[in-house]
């Protein structure tokens, strides 16, 4: 029985990774990542800037949020120190890009446009 159970949860997580779902969605006011533990929802009124970072085989977002955002920073002084967020960046909150199938440079405008920041 347990087998069984364990078989149907694999079989649910490939398919989910190969049915290409979303790892976020845009509204009009906020990002909605899933299947983040942090936040549920990052309203564009938090966002002061963004960059576009790749590490390895992994494509990321950094969104610079201001300092009284409720949203919490998901990204520890080591990877600022490899990533080169400038320290002046005290609110940095990360969403992966790796299998979203948008390009990375048009998120980020797209980001920037939402934000009133372009």
């Amino acid at each position: 029985m347990i087998l069984l159970v364990s078989l149907f949860f694999l079989i649910e997580s490939i398919r989910e990774l190969l049915s290409g779902k979303p790892e976020f969605e845009i509204t009009n006011k906020h990002i909605i990542p899933h299947n983040e533990s942090f936040f549920r929802k990052i309203p564009f009124s938090d966002i002061t800037g963004c960059d576009i970072f790749y590490i390895k085989h992994s494509i990321l977002i950094g969104l610079y949020l201001k300092d009284d955002s409720l949203i919490k920073d998901n990204v520890n002084k080591a990877q600022r120190m490899v990533m080169g967020i400038p320290k002046d960046k005290k609110k940095v909150t990360m969403i992966s890009l790796t299998v979203a199938k948008i390009d990375p440079s048009e998120f980020k405008e797209l980001i920037l446009e939402r934000s009133g920041l372009k």
